[in-house]
Formats: structure tokens, C-alpha cells, sequence
């Protein structure tokens, strides 16, 4: 990083909360040559984003923008943050850099934290992120996790992976042994240096097939923010206890937790019943850890069907990990009764094993998005198509 960057960086800092890229670009008010001018609008959109995804570093004067991918691909802080909480320890191992939110929230927690990513470029620019963050205690090493791992000397209390998830070609891949680095190959020579392996894969990945391909699974772990499922984690260890499922939602300055097994989703029995007073549907995390029965047996509920995932009580239950309805009525679908049941033509509607999507039916029934009524559009036990009208209950 040269002298005319670093000032430059510094003027977009100043500018950044007042200036639209868009505009920027066309009017030029720093007088830039065209490279510079790219360059500068890549930092400013750069800004912008880390101001919603990563705050704190947006204090930073002089922060340099990696390629855009890295961005996207990037931890958010309140993942990144939320993973540094999860083990203690005083060294810990990032074997895929990237742009280093990780290694940075890493650094907040443990002695030492080694960087280690195969990109030259991303290394540079970490490595002067860092010193920009004050974060002096982040070793920054240039090589692929393959060859860290056969140069390696040292025993860590964490490693941490995030496997890319792309080809050479920048396509999507699916499974485990088509990610870099492959932890199914590297986990022999990563278990001899550390006894806690963290890695992070897409949430689109099937849970099942992975537990299968790692063998030693402790923990998964379902991240999700504001019901948005962002991350799932495999806390890796030496182990053959059986592995327990962990869900966490981050909704409005709450912490959603709720944790079981697939041994005891198996096991949980569910009574199947036609809604009562209270409505519930489990946020995002949950759903995706397919933990239907459990969270119904924990809460002592009962489910409107089996494939509905829809849940309902007599009694009002505060810390259910989703979200929750009062309910008002419920009627059979019947589109000419819905139209006269709601007064006014707002409602927000969801769909739960239902053959109309809510975009669809907001189009037969004339409805529009907004107000304070919730209605769910699902089935009951006996394929009975039911329209429950709530209100929210918190």
C-alpha cells in the first residue's frame, strides 16, 4: 500500500456516509484518473458494505477492499464473533484466510492466531488490515492449507476451515470432497496437531451425509440472523458420543438457542391436533436442522400435521425459539369467505404444506402485504386446507 493510496483512502473515508457511488463515478469530485477512479469506487462500495456487515470495521480509516467475492463470502460480525465464543484457547489456526473477519474476531479471544491462505493478494491486503485494526497478534503466512499443514511443527487449541465452495471455473459445488481444502482427506494430519476442528460449510449441505463423511462430528451448529440461515458449523473432535444439534437464531438483540439430537428426533413422539390459542413456527435454524418433533416435545406442543411444521398451545409459551401467534380463528379455505372475513385487503401471509405459494394467493384473494394480521395457509392432519388468522403474541 503506497503513500497515494493511503491518502486517498483516508479522503473516502471522510466522504463515504455522504457520497453515493453512483454519483461518485460520474462526477469525479476527486479529479482521479480513470484506474484510480475504479479503484476508489471499489472502496467506497467496499465501505459500504463492511458498515452493515462487519461495523466495527468500518471505524477503520484506511481498510483496503478485497476482490468482491471475498465480501460476499465473507463472515459477518455477528457470526464471526459468535464462532470466537464457542472455544477457549490460547493459539488458534485459521487455515482459510480469506479476508480475515475470522481471524481478526479469532484474535479477540486467543493468544496468538495464525492466517494462513494461498491467495498472494488477499494476504497483502490482510495483512495490512490487520495492522490497521491493531491486530498484532494475527501471523499472516502465504501457502495452500496442504502445504501449511506438511511444513507445520506446531500443535494448535483450534484450527478453523471454511472450505471454498467453488471450482476453478467460479461454479457452485455441493459435497465435501469437491471443496478446498477437502477436511475428509486433511483430517488424519489435522487431528495430530490439534484435539478442535471448526469448520464451516454452506447450510444447503445435507447434515446427514455430512456427519457420514467426517466420522467424528461433536457438534453441529445452525447459524442463523434474523431468521436468514447464514452458516453451518461442525465442531470436529476425537470422539464417538453421539452428536447434538445446535440451533441459534439472532433476532432483535435475542439469542435463540435450542439444541437436540437426531437420535432424539427420532425417538420424540408428536400428537397431531387442530390449532388452539396459541400459534408457533420455529425460526429458520430449526427448520433447516430438521428437528421437527424435538422442538414439539421440549415445548409441549402439539402439530397441526406431520409436514406442516406448525405448532399450537393452550398455554402462551414465551421462550419458544421462533415466532409466535395469538390466534384469532380458524376457517376452512374458501375464497369467497376469505374475502369478506378481513376487513381491509392488508395481511402478511405465510404457507406450510400448502399448494398455493403466498405470492399466489395474495393475487387470488386480492391481498397486500402489511398490517397487523398473520395468516397461515397450511393443512391439518386429515389434508382439511385451514386458514388460521393470528395477530403476534410478543
Amino acid at each position: 500500500m503506497n503513500l497515494e493510496q493511503l491518502q486517498l483512502l483516508k479522503k473516502l473515508h471522510a466522504i463515504s456516509s455522504e457520497i453515493d457511488i453512483r454519483a461518485f463515478m460520474l462526477r469525479n469530485p476527486l479529479k482521479l484518473p480513470p484506474d484510480r477512479l475504479i479503484w476508489a469506487a471499489n472502496q467506497l462500495h467496499f465501505r459500504e458494505k463492511i458498515a452493515v456487515k462487519i461495523p466495527i470495521w468500518s471505524k477503520a480509516k484506511t481498510l483496503v477492499s478485497p476482490a468482491s467475492l471475498s465480501i460476499e463470502q465473507s463472515s459477518s460480525e455477528i457470526t464471526a464473533a459468535y464462532k470466537a465464543s464457542l472455544i477457549p484457547g490460547a493459539t488458534c489456526l485459521d487455515l482459510t484466510g480469506g479476508m480475515g473477519v475470522d481471524s481478526f474476531f479469532f484474535s479477540k479471544v486467543f493468544e496468538t492466531v495464525t492466517y494462513v491462505e494461498q491467495n498472494v493478494e488477499l494476504c497483502e491486503i490482510a495483512r495490512h488490515n490487520f495492522n490497521e485494526l491493531e491486530a498484532e497478534n494475527i501471523e499472516v503466512i502465504n501457502q495452500t492449507a496442504e502445504d501449511f499443514l506438511a511444513s507445520n511443527g506446531e500443535n494448535f487449541d483450534l484450527i478453523y476451515v471454511d472450505p471454498a465452495r467453488r471450482n476453478e471455473q467460479g461454479g457452485k459445488v455441493f459435497f465435501i470432497q469437491d471443496c478446498t481444502p477437502n477436511i475428509a482427506d486433511l483430517l488424519p494430519e489435522l487431528l495430530k496437531i490439534t484435539d478442535t476442528i471448526l469448520v464451516k460449510y454452506a447450510p444447503m449441505l445435507d447434515i446427514k451425509s455430512a456427519l457420514k463423511t467426517l466420522g467424528c462430528v461433536e457438534k453441529v451448529i445452525i447459524v442463523a440472523i434474523e431468521n436468514d440461515v447464514k452458516e453451518a458449523l461442525y465442531l470436529l473432535k476425537k470422539t464417538d458420543s453421539e452428536t447434538s444439534i445446535e440451533t441459534v437464531n439472532f433476532t432483535k438483540g435475542e439469542k435463540q438457542k435450542f439444541t437436540s439430537s437426531f437420535e432424539l428426533e427420532l425417538r420424540a413422539g408428536i400428537n397431531l391436533q387442530d390449532p388452539q390459542s396459541y400459534l408457533y413456527e420455529p425460526n429458520a435454524a430449526i427448520l433447516k436442522a430438521g428437528l421437527f418433533k424435538s422442538v414439539a416435545e421440549k415445548f409441549n406442543l402439539i402439530k397441526i400435521a406431520v409436514n406442516s411444521h406448525l405448532y399450537s398451545s393452550e398455554a402462551f409459551i414465551s421462550d419458544f425459539p421462533g415466532r409466535k401467534f395469538s390466534v384469532e380463528k380458524v376457517i376452512k379455505f374458501d375464497k369467497k369467505i376469505l374475502k369478506k372475513e378481513l376487513k381491509g385487503n392488508y395481511a402478511n401471509i405465510s404457507c406450510r404444506n400448502f399448494p398455493l405459494k403466498p405470492e399466489a394467493l395474495k393475487k387470488l384473494l386480492g391481498y397486500i402485504d402489511g398490517g397487523e394480521k398473520y395468516l397461515f395457509f397450511t393443512q391439518n392432519e386429515r389434508n382439511e386446507k385451514l386458514v388460521i388468522f393470528t395477530v403476534k403474541a410478543d
